[in-house]
């Protein structure tokens, strides 16, 4: 889809997405699409307006990282995808901007406060405090360069350190100590490796936030279209299922010659899985005098799952990802629907 037809087309009823058209979060993101079977349509890579194949009645807006949370604000779009770092540092506290999803599974970093390391003395934060208020004794300043003037202010604050000057920068961080345009950094930091190169280091204590990709949405837009409403939900329901069977796999084996009650009560006890999991796992086959066993459990639990199925002479069993894993409901809209008050 490209921007001749969505001029040409009536867009007002349809779900506009910001994506982020750069940063780190840029190729995560396009594969997390791909992975919910959600793959976005454009006419090349250059182009900054598209669709999500599987829901058509979308239009995907690709915007700087920095600037999705505000485009969610103005309306321009009405859910995207940042990282949290971002929306909590653009978010003026806006009733109408909230997450929705906190985590989507990928873009994980961590905001961090990261000191030279010829800083031998300082190993926590409790030392930059003391460090501040001797810089001040001696009338001068201390100060820490970050992109997050925000969430770093809050953080200084909340453990009563004062006397600290914050710079803000838009630009790379990690050379500030080196060429003397600040003493230290706050910064993300996914492992730690860039900061290593450029002779920094972590200190106790010195962690701000832990980050990772979310969803927002503009609930005031949102709650005045149904028709939006409806692509939302189908897009939540796709998230919220393939998330959540990232921690699951399902289980098949068959066993012969077995009670099949006595068999569900050995799993049921065995606290590997929840009764309503297994509820339509088992199938008797009387011709073959064997029970067909399909579960659900979660994957910490494999291994001894599989040797409770084997206990039972279990010599074939074969263990499968799903894609997908509903339940009951889709938690992210029910909760979504009850923050707006529709019915």
């Amino acid at each position: 889809m490209n921007e001749l037809k969505l001029n040409n087309m009536d867009s007002s009823n349809h779900l506009r997405i910001a994506l982020p058209s750069d940063g780190a979060l840029y190729e995560s993101t396009i594969d997390f699409m791909k992975s919910i079977d959600t793959s976005i349509e454009r006419a090349s890579r250059r182009r900054y307006v598209g669709s999500l194949n599987n829901l058509k009645e979308t239009i995907v807006l690709f915007q700087r990282a920095s600037d999705i949370p505000l485009k969610i604000e103005d309306t321009t779009a009405d859910i995207g995808i940042v990282g949290k770092d971002r929306f909590l540092e653009s978010n003026n506290e806006s009733k109408s901007v909230e997450m929705i999803i906190e985590d989507l599974g990928y873009g994980k970093c961590e905001l961090v406060f990261a000191v030279p390391e010829q800083w031998i003395d300082v190993t926590s934060l409790e030392d930059i405090a003391e460090l501040a208020l001797e810089f001040k004794q001696n009338g001068l300043e201390l100060t820490v360069v970050t992109k997050y003037p925000k969430l770093v202010q809050e953080a200084l604050s909340k453990n009563g350190i004062q006397y600290i000057t914050l710079v803000h920068s838009s630009g790379t961080l990690e050379a500030a100590p080196a060429i003397g345009s600040a003493d230290f950094i706050a910064d993300l930091s996914e492992t730690g490796t860039t900061l290593r190169e450029n002779q920094l280091k972590l200190i106790e204590g010195g962690s701000i936030l832990n980050s990772q990709a979310c969803l927002i949405a503009n609930i005031d837009s949102l709650k005045k279209n149904q028709l939006k409403l409806k692509s939302l939900k189908a897009l939540l329901e796709r998230i919220e299922a393939y998330i959540r069977a990232q921690s699951f796999v399902n289980i098949n084996t068959s066993i012969k010659l077995i009670n099949e009650s006595k068999l569900i009560s050995a799993i049921i006890d065995s606290e590997l899985i929840r009764k309503e999991d297994i509820t339509e796992g088992f199938n008797y086959s009387e011709k073959l005098k064997s029970i067909d066993v399909s579960i659900i459990i979660h994957k910490s639990n494999i291994v001894e799952m599989v040797d409770l199925l084997r206990s039972y002479n279990s010599t074939s069993i074969t263990i499968n990802k799903p894609v997908y894993l509903f339940t009951g409901k889709c938690e992210s809209y029910e909760s979504l629907i009850k923050s707006m008050g529709v019915k």
